[in-house]
């Protein structure tokens, strides 16, 4: 009997010995996760004043830049106007990657295929682009007298091919 009664003993001091184990890990874990909660608030009110100060910094800069904008516009239709169909490039590029640009009509492209003695390109060129007037085109030289041609349609870039 006695002995029995020593072993049941055993046995709820290893049941104890668990439970505060369990109950210092749950401690823990609630200090750990009010650290976490503490901290992302700390970031929180952090990010929401710097939203606040870019806000206002934001504000007054579009105030001064919306005049500015204006006079922007004006030079710009200037521009298109001057360099309607001109064409800009180098017979032949010394340097590896030397760009090429083409501003104006696409109409203009198969003489500019033919002016980089080979017209079958520029004119391949042009189908490959076609309806798409008066966007810039970039000819970026590959070496060997090859140009990569690169249209730039409201800066996504739209078609890739090689002249010559």
């Amino acid at each position: 009997r006695k002995k029995k009664k020593r072993k049941k003993k055993k046995k709820n001091k290893k049941k104890k010995k668990k439970k505060k184990k369990e109950k210092k890990k749950k401690k823990k874990k609630k200090k750990k996760q009010k650290k976490k909660k503490k901290k992302k608030k700390k970031k929180k009110k952090k990010k929401k004043k710097r939203r606040k100060k870019k806000k206002k910094k934001k504000k007054k800069k579009k105030k001064k830049k919306k005049k500015k904008k204006k006079k922007k516009k004006k030079k710009k239709k200037k521009k298109k106007k001057k360099n309607r169909s001109s064409v800009w490039f180098y017979d032949e590029p010394r340097k590896e990657r030397d760009i090429l640009f083409y501003h104006g009509d696409l109409a203009d492209l198969g003489e500019l295929g033919a002016r980089t003695k080979e017209s079958a390109g520029g004119s391949r060129a042009a189908d490959g682009v076609r309806g798409h007037h008066r966007s810039r085109l970039e000819f970026i030289y590959v070496g060997e007298g090859r140009f990569q041609l690169i249209l730039l349609a409201s800066v996504v870039v739209f078609a890739t091919t090689y002249l010559c």
